[in-house]
């Protein structure tokens, strides 16, 4: 076969690459030319078989070419639907960052948006589990997409093949057909949650038989069961927006197909201007790892501690460099580690930039497109930015608290004028970020815990589900992960929100309680602090979500500390014991946990 370098230069009359791509290029000199007449020349047969080798050759050379182009493209496009299209400069899924085995390098190629996913679904695991095997990953995309041998999809990089966990934390060197006997439902639930938690996930495709094993598992782990049955198609009420379901043959694999806006968005962009392709590509960069070369200086105590500043394990770090963990550290060494996404300040620009600004007016701006703390999103006239602070506490680590706010150290040191060779006071106040807000009034923020949907927590604050996915930028259907913070759009003036107490009556049970209120027991019973194996009195009052209700003065909301009883809230607040029980549906002798909310009522003496 020909090379780029050997082969012979097309006639001026071939087909190029510039003709392939534009018609108006496209033209050859036999479609220019006509005859007296005005009728579009011939050529006599002979001169057609001349003509239509020369093309051939031009054509394989050309095809040659691009078959030796190198592997990572400015940007990465996804064209066409998963079971029509194509990829181009599709990422090979890199091999060696630890917690799976690739199936073959040729069948892995894919979108930067499937590659952050999986990597984060994965690590998710390894955090759960640090001892866990690796998981099978099969295939994804060949280099430049479409058909792909035995497989209906996987075109354009937006599909991938994942194994599942078998029991006994056993190696599986193929995909396993599972069941109940065989396969580690608690990891795989993990796998699948991590994945969903990305919010890029369009559908998984699984047996049915495994959906019963992980519906089963997460509800008897405390996950909500509206949560759940919106999830699980085939399980659940066949809700017509669930993302997990059947299909056939796929009892030893999880079939992922994410979504990619940003390849997706320059597969229908074709002509990008330089500043749009930049972002783009600064968008898709934001998924992926990147290599970092550290150099040793000869103070650092050893490989574990260095491992602990870097924010990965020790045995990637070792497996990396060829050390074991008691290889000597000598100054000017150098360790290569990588890092999963960069910070920008003060948004990260995977999360909170939005493909369809590229079709707006105004650009936003870069600072540079080569340097990692690159944008700058510029306030607007009614935002402003504001520090946000935490409070240092007992056993608190500059390093522990930078990874704890995805900062790097020296970032969190710069921010706070700090040295990191000083030890830090219990109690200092550290800037670990900005926020943009209104000016006018701070909205409320919520945290999210496991198990939790966007429809539960729009229905907790009594605000329309699309409203509270607008003012966070997520689709109605976007999963959520535990730790995420929303912001609650405000309720209407005079109005705040409350909890909604119910008064047990003769024949209750927390299940029919429950049931009534679309609540699981697990969830009941945290919001009153009751144990499910004890009876419920009569007349007992207790939580069932909250609602809104008209008021002149906001509700407050007390989060309990270690340490504090219903007493000391009371007279911190100036309310009568009894006031501030009935309204939590408490009993006056209860215990509270760390965590644990309290609506604060006005009392007026």
């Amino acid at each position: 076969m020909l090379g780029c370098q050997d082969a012979p230069r097309p006639p001026s009359h071939a087909v190029t690459k510039e003709s392939l791509a534009s018609p108006e290029r496209g033209r050859t000199p036999l479609t220019d030319c006509k005859d007296k007449m005005g009728r579009p020349a011939t050529l006599p047969a002979a001169g057609r078989r001349r003509w239509v080798g020369s093309a051939a050759v031009a054509l394989c050379a050309l095809f040659v070419c691009l078959a030796a182009a190198p592997e990572g493209w400015a940007l990465t496009r996804s064209i066409g639907k998963p079971f029509r299209g194509r990829l181009e400069g599709g990422i090979r899924f890199p091999a060696d960052l630890g917690g799976y085995r690739l199936r073959g390098p040729e069948r892995s190629y894919a979108t930067p948006e499937l590659i952050g996913g999986v990597l984060d679904a994965i690590e998710k695991v390894r955090t759960a589990y640090p001892h866990t095997v690796d998981v099978q990953i099969g295939d994804i995309s060949r280099r430049r997409g479409g058909w792909f041998r035995g497989h209906r999809s996987h075109q354009n990089g937006r599909d991938i093949d994942i194994g599942m966990y078998a029991k006994g934390n056993r190696l599986l060197p193929h995909f396993v057909p599972m069941n109940r006997h065989n396969l580690d439902v608690a990891k795989t639930w993990t796998l699948v949650d991590g994945l969903l938690q990305t919010g890029r996930v369009k559908y998984i495709f699984m047996d049915r038989s495994i959906q019963r094993l992980l519906y089963r598992y997460a509800l008897d782990h405390g996950w909500d069961k509206t949560y759940l049955d919106r999830l699980f198609y085939n399980v659940g009420k066949a809700h017509r927006e669930a993302i997990i379901r059947h299909a056939r043959r796929h009892r030893d694999h999880l079939h992922v197909r994410f979504y990619a806006p940003w390849s997706t968005l320059a597969g229908k962009l074709r002509r990008l201007d330089p500043h749009r392709a930049a972002l783009i590509e600064l968008a898709q960069n934001a998924f992926l790892p990147k290599t970092v070369h550290y150099y040793v200086h000869g103070t650092e105590p050893d490989l574990r501690t260095l491992a602990r500043s870097f924010g990965v394990r020790l045995d990637d770090l070792l497996r990396w460099n060829n050390l074991t963990e008691a290889s000597p550290l000598s100054p000017g060494m150098q360790l290569v580690y990588y890092r999963r996404g960069f910070e920008l300040e003060p948004v990260h620009v995977a999360s909170s930039l939005q493909p369809r600004t590229l079709l707006s007016g105004k650009p936003l701006q870069l600072a540079s497109v080569q340097h990692r703390d690159l944008v700058e999103h510029l306030p607007t006239s009614k935002s402003e930015k504001t520090p946000e602070i935490y409070r240092v506490r007992r056993g608190d680590s500059l390093w522990a608290i930078a990874r704890r706010h995805n900062l790097s150290l020296q970032k969190l040191c710069q921010m706070n004028n700090l040295d990191s060779r000083k030890p830090l006071r219990q109690g200092t106040r550290l800037i670990v970020g900005y926020r943009i807000g209104s000016s006018k009034a701070p909205a409320t923020v919520h945290t999210v815990t496991p198990g939790e949907s966007l429809w539960a927590i729009a229905k907790k604050y009594g605000v329309p589900l699309k409203t509270l996915c607008r003012a966070n930028g997520l689709d109605t259907r976007a999963t959520l992960r535990p730790g995420q913070k929303l912001a609650i759009p405000s309720a209407p003036k005079g109005e705040q929100r409350g909890p909604k107490i119910y008064r047990v009556r003769r024949g209750d049970s927390l299940w029919a309680i429950a049931k009534r209120h679309n609540l699981s027991i697990h969830k009941l019973c945290r919001m009153n602090n009751l144990d499910s194996r004890k009876p419920l009195k009569l007349g007992m009052r207790l939580i069932v979500g909250y609602r809104i209700g008209s008021s002149k003065a906001p509700a407050t909301v007390h989060t309990v500390t270690p340490g504090e009883s219903l007493w000391a809230i009371a007279k911190k607040y100036g309310v009568p014991l009894k006031t501030l029980c009935r309204a939590n549906g408490l009993d006056t002798r209860a215990t509270l946990r760390p965590g644990q909310k309290l609506a604060i009522p006005s009392h007026r003496l």
